[in-house]
C-alpha cells in the first residue's frame, strides 16, 4: 500500500465549510483531530490515544441514603459527578448519546442490612433490561444491621438515548432500616 503525503507546513487541514472540523499536528509530533471546534481526539508521539468526548462517568452519592423504603424499588441517589466526560449523567441517571456498547460498573455499600429481608435486590435498570444482583442477606449475614458490599460490572447494549441507573428493591418483611452509604460509585464509559 503507498501512502500519499500532504504537506501543509505546520497548518490544519480544514475538512468542512465553517473550518471548526479539523486535522493538525502540533510541533511536538501531536496528532489533534477537531470536531465542531471541539478536540474530539489526540494521539500523542508515544502513540498514546485520548478522546475528550469519549462518554465516560463516575459518580457517588453526597450523603448515605438512609432507611431506604421497604415494599418499594428505590433509585440510588448520585449526587456528586466526579467526572462527566461527555455531559451524559445527571439527575442520578447515565443517558447513552449514541448506540453502543457501554462497560457499567456499580458498587453499592449497604448497611444496617436487616435479616429478615426475604431478599434484597441491587439492581443496574437499563432501558433493555436489568441486570439483578439478589441474594436472601440470612443467608450470607449472621447479625443483623450488618454491612454487605454490592458490586456489578455489565457490557450493556444501549441505543441512543437508552437510561441507566441503580435501584435498591426490598420487599414488604423487616424495617426500613437500610443505609446507601456514601462510599457507592456508579461509573460508564462507552466501549464500542
Amino acid at each position: 500500500m503507498t501512502r500519499s503525503v500532504v504537506q501543509l507546513g505546520g497548518q490544519a487541514l480544514k475538512l468542512d465549510a465553517d473550518g471548526d472540523t479539523t486535522i493538525q499536528v502540533s510541533s511536538d509530533d501531536v496528532l489533534v483531530v477537531d470536531t465542531a471546534g471541539n478536540e474530539a481526539l489526540k494521539i500523542d508521539a508515544n502513540g498514546h490515544v485520548t478522546k475528550a468526548l469519549q462518554p465516560a462517568f463516575l459518580a457517588k452519592p453526597t450523603s448515605s441514603q438512609t432507611n431506604v423504603a421497604v415494599g418499594t424499588q428505590s433509585d440510588m441517589i448520585f449526587g456528586t459527578e466526579i467526572f462527566d466526560n461527555n455531559g451524559d449523567f445527571g439527575s442520578s441517571v447515565f443517558t447513552a448519546p449514541v448506540t453502543g456498547k457501554y462497560q457499567l460498573n456499580m458498587n453499592v455499600m449497604c448497611q444496617q442490612i436487616n435479616t429478615d429481608y426475604s431478599y434484597l435486590d441491587i439492581q443496574l435498570v437499563t432501558s433493555n433490561r436489568t441486570y439483578l444482583y439478589s441474594y436472601t442477606p440470612d443467608h450470607f449475614i449472621e447479625e443483623a444491621n450488618c454491612a454487605f458490599h454490592h458490586s456489578m460490572n455489565v457490557l450493556a447494549d444501549m441505543d441512543a438515548n437508552d437510561t441507566a441507573k441503580i435501584r435498591i428493591d426490598i420487599p414488604n418483611t423487616g424495617s426500613a432500616q437500610l443505609d446507601a452509604h456514601e462510599y457507592s460509585t456508579f461509573s460508564g464509559y462507552l466501549v464500542a
